[in-house]
């Protein structure tokens, strides 16, 4: 996931928190008191929320970053060698994209950025922005060197080591991800570097860690003003209070991250996927569908089939699928293979085997996080190589990630090699983290139903 985030956003006012560490502690750490307060105080307003997510007031922060590319490009008309402008307008169509799931801005932030640093090569702004810009599309290993140049130009400048931690991530180098996360919270303590503290816990399965930064999170971007981020910190919540079986706290936050963004895309899928695994197939599938409006995304998608499928409606599940196999011809014409999201939706219903596998190749060579891993261990699976995929699925489970799609897949790596017991214990961990399952995942363990391979 990406965290742009410009300068003023990662500023944070409590510099009492200014030395927080993010060495990982045991489970069930004590959170402060403040933090303990905080967040029941903000899932309390989300009584005033409809529970079918009333529509929009305002569409606030995207109005008014997309009032902000506006106004950079009529300034550059005017000075086109406005280098400052330049990196600002980049930054501003990243933001956009973050917010509104439209990546099309990726390529005119590369066109300002390649536009700066054609008239200055050495400009800081356009090359600290030239990697968020990569890690946008994907270069991650171009970001990582990209951050690397930014931090010796300016090495208190916390958003370099905030793009570094991320790329480093993506890599899968999880223990310099933590180090480089370190030095954006040491340089600028903010909602910035909490949440993604809480994404690093997470991963190592510390769930009330995660919890813990999330608060902190929220208290600082809601002070702060930043609607965006504290949208996304809601999400977090939402994720991980879903992970814990608190259905009703993570309720609570996926909609309040809808009300700080209205029709905010990232909460969609987790609120769709929590209402459908409660027996609300309508009502999520009203929330999928209002996104979708918007713009086509493939995880979306993918959740809108299961729905559909289990509503009875195969009409509409196949339309569904009909547009993912829209954006997969829309991915090979752009960039010769398809996404990671993509090619986990056709590996979990089992088709178009060879085009996804050679892009879960592609992603474990470029992007060998535990996620790349994930996916091509099912490939592997789906090709009936259940030694490497067994050896896959535990890569991706190496850090204790409580993500129940990593055990269910675990699971089935496990049947496939006709290893009962601990397949066994795979999908009670799928079951225990289960709320945030795929509906269709959720149901086919719910009934305790054979694993389909």
């Amino acid at each position: 996931m990406i965290h742009y985030l410009s300068e003023s956003t990662m500023m944070c006012p409590n510099t009492e928190l200014r030395h927080l560490s993010i060495r990982l502690p045991p489970p069930g750490r004590t959170r402060s008191r403040r933090a303990r307060r905080f967040l029941p105080a903000l899932l309390a307003l989300a009584t005033l929320a409809s529970p079918t997510l009333a529509a929009p007031r305002s569409t606030g922060v995207i109005d008014s970053i997309r009032a902000e590319i506006g106004r950079l490009s009529r300034a550059l008309e005017q000075r086109p060698a406005d280098l400052r402008a330049l990196s600002l307008l980049a930054e501003a169509y990243l933001r956009e994209a973050q917010v509104t799931g439209d990546s099309s801005g990726h390529a005119s932030a590369d066109a300002a950025i390649r536009r700066a640093l054609a008239i200055d090569p050495q400009d800081y702004a356009a090359l600290a922005a030239k990697g968020w810009v990569e890690h946008a599309q994907h270069r991650f290993r171009e970001a990582e060197a990209s951050a690397r140049r930014a931090i010796a130009l300016a090495p208190e400048a916390g958003r370099n080591y905030a793009l570094l931690s991320d790329a480093l991530l993506e890599l899968g180098r999880y223990d310099e991800a933590v180090q480089a996360l370190q030095g954006l919270l040491d340089r600028q303590p903010g909602p910035a570097g909490y949440s993604r503290a809480a994404h690093i816990r997470f991963l190592h399965g510390d769930l009330d860690g995660a919890l813990e930064m999330v608060e902190l999170g929220l208290e600082s971007a809601l002070s702060g003003g930043a609607r965006d981020l504290a949208a996304w910190l809601y999400t977090q919540a939402g994720e991980l209070h879903a992970v814990r079986g608190d259905v009703v706290r993570s309720r609570r936050s996926l909609e309040l991250a809808q009300l700080q963004v209205p029709g905010y895309f990232r909460a969609a899928g987790p609120l769709a996927r929590l209402l459908a695994n409660q027996g609300q197939l309508d009502t999520a599938r009203s929330v999928l569908t209002a996104t979708l409006q918007q713009f086509e995304d493939a995880a979306l998608l993918a959740t809108l089939e299961d729905l559909e499928t289990l509503r009875g409606d195969e009409a509409a599940a196949r339309a569904a699928g009909q547009r993912l196999e829209t954006l997969a011809k829309l991915d090979l014409a752009r960039h010769g293979r398809i996404d990671r999201a993509l090619a986990l939706a056709d590996l979990e219903h089992a088709r178009n085997l060879e085009r996804a596998t050679a892009a879960a190749e592609a992603e474990y060579r470029e992007r060998p996080d535990i996620y790349s891993a994930d996916a091509l261990g099912l490939a592997r699976l789906r090709a009936g190589r259940t030694a490497e995929a067994l050896v896959l699925s535990k890569e991706a489970l190496r850090l204790g990630t409580p993500d129940p799609i990593l055990h269910y897949h675990m699971a089935l790596a496990f049947e496939a090699a006709g290893r009962t017991r601990e397949a066994q214990e795979s999908r009670a961990n799928a079951r225990r983290f289960g709320a945030a399952l795929p509906p269709r995942v959720f149901k086919l363990l719910e009934n305790g139903a054979p694993t389909p391979r």
